[in-house]
């Protein structure tokens, strides 16, 4: 729906300087003079997002909370209880053990439900396009020649023999764009490691830069990981023809070694990096440069409630227990700078990460037939709506290009903005209201959705740790061994307090609480002239969430793949409004 741009009168008054009277020019003067020695950021690492502090005492008042649960992780560090629970270092000897966890912690956890289902590889492949860490598929393509150059080493002959591929042709198949990867190389390479006891190292573990190759099986609406590759040029695991799936304890290890490595990049990579300490210098800068009358400060800020709170937190607090608990150990900042070099501000939006990855509009994988990649699916319809409620609340105020590059205000915001981040694809300025759409719903997409989605699951997928093991001392395997059984195959995992500590870690990021602001909610009132019509954008667009999880439910009642396995992680019901765990 178009919208016509307010008067020039009412223009004046609603919030951007260069058009008010020169009072209201004076005290929002005065107003970002106090914010710039309030909101002066103390977290300044080269290679890294600027950030406000590492340290919760360091906050200002209105940017705290009370939170009971990092105050009481602080407390347990100050007095060293986690390096303590560290030497205890009792082993497993079967999957079966691991169910003691869930009743040693000071609140019971209920043993997530994929505990039961973990080792089938349909559930497994169905975790990369529908858990924690979906936007790690490529697709292969249907018009080059097979492999791509990330799978070199793999052949059509040896795929062939894979036993849910019997009898099919796979050169047809990947025609028809059945086949997709992960490749962990570009983010994990740098950083691959064997654990050796006799170095002592502090932190850390055995680190692999794996590539996987999946079917997706249309007819039954499954996606199966059917090799991996653990080293470059290494061997290359395929599910045994001969032995039963359950006692086929070598590819069982072998996907472990792959969720390892998804494990590292997930929670470091798309939720602690791309989400939390991406979206950050954007609310920094906000306040900063911004007058809580302007526009843009309406738009964004209810978007950044409580990050800056719980980044301090994360660098003072959690950052050292993932630390002691994840395989990439002490290794985790250098890791946040290797992966920003890599970094484009605007892939962090769904439509430009998944054409990149080749899922885009014209993409002829099969993933993109509707209900195979419920992530994708549901992830370009929001996006869809959140750019129109974007666009028509920016219309309101700028009725033309040309007034988005005389707002000072707003083109000191996205300069400081791109200093803050670093650059890395973020505009120094502004020069249209299509080009600032893209910018304001890139970062309400990242804090909102995006980080609600790779979140909020974590303790479905993670509370299982064989499912999504953090963290392995064990010496990469070289080659297949049909004798290994479970009992061996069990030491994949680290001991039983480290389980226990990433059990409890998981349980703790995926929790709801009472103040959260979910997406389309609207917890203060719009002032000024423009406010009847902001809330009209306003009220739009959350009609608009109605009608779009209507078509979710829908998609889950109705399409094969999701009647069997709703997803819900994008219902706007399980979307908070901004990263604040």
């Amino acid at each position: 729906m178009e919208r016509r741009a307010l008067s020039s009168t009412a223009w004046a008054e609603t919030g951007i300087s260069s058009r008010a009277p020169k009072p209201i020019q004076a005290l929002q003067a005065k107003e970002l003079a106090w914010a710039r020695e309030v909101y002066k950021p103390e977290f300044d690492v080269e290679g890294l997002p600027i950030g406000m502090t590492d340290n919760y005492d360091h906050l200002t008042t209105e940017e705290k909370s009370h939170n009971r649960v990092y105050l009481a992780f602080r407390e347990f560090q100050k007095f060293g209880v986690v390096e303590s629970m560290m030497v205890l270092r009792k082993e497993f000897t079967s999957f079966g053990e691991i169910d003691i966890l869930y009743g040693m912690d000071i609140r019971p956890f209920d043993k997530p439900a994929i505990a039961h289902t973990w080792k089938k590889d349909a559930v497994y492949g169905r975790q990369f396009v529908a858990g924690t860490n979906p936007i790690m598929l490529q697709a292969v393509s249907t018009t080059t020649a097979f492999p791509p150059p990330a799978l070199k080493s793999f052949s059509i002959d040896s795929i062939s023999l894979v036993p849910v591929l019997a009898g099919k042709d796979v050169k047809h198949l990947i025609s028809q764009g059945r086949f997709t990867f992960v490749d962990y190389r570009p983010y994990l390479a740098p950083f691959v490691t064997e654990y050796k006891a006799s170095e002592k190292k502090k932190n850390g573990g055995t680190i692999v830069a794996p590539v996987g190759l999946f079917y997706h099986d249309v007819e039954g609406a499954e996606v199966y990981p059917i090799g991996i590759q653990l080293e470059d040029g290494g061997y290359i695991f395929h599910p045994s023809t001969t032995l039963e799936p359950e006692k086929d304890c070598a590819w069982l290890t072998a996907k472990m070694w792959l969720a390892l490595a998804d494990t590292q990049v997930h929670e470091l990579s798309t939720h602690l990096f791309k989400v939390h300490l991406c979206v950050e210098p954007f609310g920094i800068a906000l306040h900063r440069q911004l007058p809580r009358s302007h526009p843009v400060f309406k738009l964004v800020t209810p978007h950044m409630d409580g990050t800056m709170q719980i980044n301090a937190e994360g660098r003072e607090i959690f950052i050292p227990v993932l630390a002691q608990i994840f395989s990439m150990g002490d290794g985790i900042i250098d890791f946040f700078k290797h992966v920003h070099s890599n970094l484009d501000f605007f892939e962090l939006g769904p439509v430009k990460d998944l054409e990149k990855r080749g899922f885009g509009a014209d993409s002829t994988s099969s993933l993109n037939m509707p209900g195979q990649y419920p992530w994708a699916e549901d992830a370009r319809d929001l996006w869809e709506i959140l750019t129109n409620y974007c666009d028509s609340f920016l219309a309101l105020h700028y009725a033309n290009d040309a007034a988005i590059a005389a707002d000072t205000e707003l083109q000191a915001w996205i300069k400081e903005c791109a200093t803050f981040f670093r650059y890395k694809g973020v505009p120094t300025s502004l020069s249209s209201r299509s080009q600032l759409t893209q910018v304001v719903a890139t970062i309400i997409w990242t804090g909102s959705a995006q980080h609600s989605s790779v979140n909020y699951p974590q303790y479905e997928y993670y509370g299982f740790p064989p499912n999504r093991p953090p963290k392995t001392y064990l010496p990469v395997p070289k080659q297949r061994d049909d004798s290994l059984e479970e009992r061996k195959a069990v030491a994949f995992l680290p001991p039983a307090v480290e389980s226990l500590i990433a059990i409890n870690t998981a349980a703790t990021l995926a929790q709801y609480n009472e103040y959260d602001n979910y997406l389309g909610d609207r917890k203060f009132d719009y002032f000024g002239p423009a406010a009847r019509q902001e809330l009209g954008v306003m009220t739009q667009f959350s009609q608009d969430l109605v009608a779009y999880d209507g078509r979710i439910k829908a998609r889950n009642e109705t399409l094969p793949g999701r009647k069997e396995n709703p997803y819900k992680w994008l219902l706007t019901t399980q979307i908070v409004a901004s990263t604040r765990v």
